[in-house]
This record gives C-alpha cells, structure tokens and sequence, in this order.
C-alpha cells in the first residue's frame, strides 16, 4: 500500500463517523448508504480538540454508529451552515439511541460552523421526548418498506430533491398510494 493510501486510511479511521440507519431518511439511509467524506470535515475539527474520543456502538438493524464524546461524558457532533430546525428530532434520535447504550450526560454538544463562524451549541436533552422520537425512528426501521420523510416538510424539501433514492422512493409512494404528504409543488 502507498503512503497517500495509508494517510487516507489513517485520516478515513480518525474522523468517518457512521450515522446508522435511524437518523434522517430511512429509507435513503437503507437503500443507498451515504459514502460521502462531506461530514468528516467536522468530525475531524471535533477530534482536533484533543478532548473528544471516538466509540463505536451497533445500532438497531447491526449497522454500526460512530460518535464523539466530549470527556468521555457528552454526545458532540457538527453541523454547517444556516440553523435548521429539524436538526432537533435527529439530535434527540442519537442521543436517545447513544443514551440507551453508554453512559452520557443530559447535554448534546453541537459545533456548529456557519459562515466562517464557529460557536459551540449546548442543547438539554429532554429524556422523555428523545425517547419518544428514538421509538417512532426504530418504528419507521421496522416497517417495509422502510419510513420515509414527510414530503411537505422543509427537511424533505432541502433532502428529497438531491436524494440518489428519490424517483425509487416516489415509485413506492405511488404503488401504495401513499402521496397525501406530497402537496401541489411536490417534484417527481
């Protein structure tokens, strides 16, 4: 193996961290698995730190789940770009998921970059609804086919549009007639 190959690896290892299946789009997640290295630009700031380790649980179907405690104690992850609220229900999902099989604290930690700027998020998690959005997360897992993302929701709007599932995802909608959520504007 060449050195560019084994610093790949080295920098690969480091900082992919493996969302699983239940955040999200389930069915995306299930049916084409993000490759992508878009989001290690952030893992790596998180390991930059010298205070965030790297784990590794299974997650609900096998799949494995990467994520960054900060002092071994609270969930940290990342995010770019302009504040989305549905960013929310995918913090209570890991955290809950993360919460029911490792020890952490009651607060996620999101470093968030926007615009050049960085500042570091602290959210309360709130127990009962992070268990409430983990259970309908595992719900859509074991349905066939898997769940989807309401389509008149602006998470579907920013999502749907560039997902490599879509016109797959629409054929399915459209065989068991489940297109009430799509809306005049929706784009097949």
């Amino acid at each position: 193996m060449s050195i560019s190959h084994e610093l790949r690896r080295a920098i690969e290892d480091s900082v992919e961290c493996r969302d699983g299946y239940i955040l999200g789009c389930r069915r995306r997640n299930i049916w084409a698995p993000d490759t992508s290295f878009r989001n290690n630009r952030g893992n790596a700031l998180i390991a930059s730190s010298g205070e965030c380790n790297k784990y590794s649980v299974h997650g609900p179907t096998g799949e494995p789940i990467d994520f960054f405690l900060y002092r071994n104690h609270y969930l940290t992850t990342f995010r770019a770009g302009p504040w989305k609220k549905y960013w929310s229900e995918d913090f209570f999902v890991l955290w809950a998921y993360i919460d029911s099989c490792w020890e952490i604290g009651d607060t996620l930690l999101v470093v968030h970059e926007n615009k050049g700027k960085l500042q570091i998020v602290e959210l309360p998690m709130n127990k009962v609804v992070a268990y409430e959005k983990l259970e309908e997360a595992l719900d859509d897992l074991r349905t066939d086919p898997p769940g989807r993302l309401a389509k008149n929701t602006e998470r579907a709007y920013h999502i749907c549009r560039f997902c490599p599932v879509k016109q797959r995802c629409d054929a399915t909608d459209h065989l068991r007639g489940d297109t009430e959520d799509w809306g005049a504007n929706y784009k097949t």
